[in-house]
């Protein structure tokens, strides 16, 4: 699925502090109110304090993406589910696109595995 970059939302606040990119994992598109739901787990440069919480990204799969050679971390235990497009959608760079690309499949395919216990579900951005 590809990356976003989006506002990072904090517990309990309406709006992001900071754009924080993302990977959708989950996309549901509604015909019926012509809606699109989709779920994303965010992207952090900061080690998990859990291991079983976060997957660290390879390397080459952020050369691939274009992201930056920091360690960074898409963290497993943290969803948020929003309408899409929503207002808290950010363009990359100085760009006209929103995305950073496609996770190779491979990858995905270990984000995406069932996590462990006490996960906390997605909320409602």
């Amino acid at each position: 699925m590809p990356i976003y970059g989006i506002a990072s939302i904090e517990a309990g606040r309406e709006e992001g502090r900071k754009d924080r990119s993302c990977v959708i994992v989950l996309a549901i598109e509604r015909p019926a109110n012509d809606r699109t739901i989709v779920v994303v787990l965010p992207i952090t440069h900061t080690p998990p304090g859990d291991p079983a919480s976060a997957v660290e990204i390879p390397a080459a799969v952020k050369r691939h993406l274009g992201l930056d050679d920091e360690r960074s971390w898409i963290v497993v235990a943290e969803g948020n589910e929003f309408d899409w497009p929503g207002y808290d959608i950010r363009k990359v760079g100085r760009s006209d696109r929103y995305d950073y690309g496609f996770l190779p499949p491979r990858f995905f395919n270990q984000v995406i595995e069932p996590s462990p216990p006490g996960i906390v579900p997605a909320r409602r951005g």
